[in-house]
């Protein structure tokens, strides 16, 4: 089945909101980008074709991953401006930008720009690395000091807002490990008054303060429903508890699949995953939500999440030569089961009237 066969149109990014993004009763379903599986087969193409495949599909959203040297992949700015010149309605995000690695002011600079070029279509998903080896090699080359990257991720992200709220009478004045801002009005700015959403990375104690106190979104992949039944229990517990409406922040789930007969797609798992990651699915799946299988088995799987609170999902598609074909089965077996969740049978149902326009 082709991607384009769903015929759904979907609402354009800011009719939703920055803090409403998948917090409506319709799930919010988008894919992670081949970015890694075009570097390694010499395919650039295939990144601009897929995020185009996926809007016709109807998915709501397209993502790149972010690596320095631990996972070698394309800059994940370049990937979204090249695919926000392809596209039109999805949204683009960052799943995750390493905030810490960048200069705060050049990252408002490029997230703006990006944001501006693309219609208001940016989601920036961000986190501060897991501690592992080669994690520590890419702040050691960027030179950022490892230790504090939970401090320079809260001043980037305050940061950035404060520069995209400036100006005429809200300029900044700033001084920090980036640098001194004088008297800054700073552009480009979003677009809109509603600067893009930011959705933290990130699982654990630390990570649910952070995201109940400055997250517009949660993107974690806890390799449970029970786990992130927990996670979210607790951001909404201590959002309230901080004067935060817990509604304006959109929970939402990066998860892993291959999707296919049992055997092939669990071979599919197993070899994607390494490839990745530099590690075997059995520790991968440890830490990330990975699953392998018949449609059916996917959509149940996932299910388990929306019923502990996830409203978002971000596929990543684990295939190294047919990330095209996975999506098809995405698009054509999967998709419209997830839409039918909560409200979305009806939305759904109101949006596939309209024809999709090659």
């Amino acid at each position: 089945m082709s991607p384009r066969a769903s015929g759904v149109v979907r609402r354009p990014a800011r009719e939703l909101g920055a803090g409403a993004v998948g917090r409506e009763e319709v799930p919010h379903v988008g894919v992670v980008l081949p970015t890694r599986e075009a570097l390694r087969a010499g395919t650039p193409a295939l990144v601009a074709r897929f995020g185009e495949a996926a809007e016709a599909a109807g998915l709501d959203s397209v993502w790149t991953g972010d690596s320095l040297l631990a996972r070698p992949l394309f800059d994940p700015f370049t990937v979204l401006a090249t695919v926000g010149a392809r596209t039109e309605r999805v949204l683009l995000g960052t799943g995750a930008l390493l905030a810490p690695l960048r200069h705060p002011v050049l990252a408002a600079q490029a997230l703006a720009s990006l944001d501006q070029l693309s219609g208001g279509r940016l989601i920036v998903g961000v986190g501060r690395g897991l501690d592992l080896p080669e994690t520590r090699r890419e702040f050691a080359a960027a030179g950022v000091p490892f230790e504090q990257r939970s401090r320079l991720l809260d001043e980037a992200v305050a940061l950035w807002r404060d520069l995209w709220a400036s100006g005429p009478d809200a300029v900044v004045d700033r001084a920090g490990h980036y640098g001194v801002l004088e008297h800054v009005e700073f552009q480009p700015r979003p677009v809109g008054q509603a600067p893009p959403p930011v959705w933290l990375a990130g699982f654990g104690p630390a990570a649910f303060r952070r995201t109940a106190r400055l997250a517009d979104g949660w993107l974690p992949y806890p390799p449970t429903a029970l786990q992130y039944r927990e996670g979210w229990e607790a951001i909404t517990g201590q959002a309230a508890a901080a004067g935060r409406d817990p509604d304006r922040i959109t929970p939402a789930l990066m998860a892993t699949v291959a999707i296919g007969d049992p055997v092939s797609s669990q071979e599919m798992l197993e070899r994607y995953v390494p490839t990745l990651y530099g590690y075997p699915l059995e520790i991968v799946s440890l830490l990330q939500a990975c699953r392998a299988g018949p449609a059916a088995t996917i959509v149940d799987w996932l299910r388990e999440y929306w019923e502990a609170g996830a409203r978002a999902f971000v596929i990543r598609l684990g295939s190294l030569d047919a990330p095209l074909r996975q999506l098809e089965l995405l698009a054509g077996e999967v998709l419209a089961e997830i839409w039918s969740w909560g409200d979305g049978e009806r939305a759904r149902s109101q949006d596939r009237q309209k024809e999709v326009v090659a």
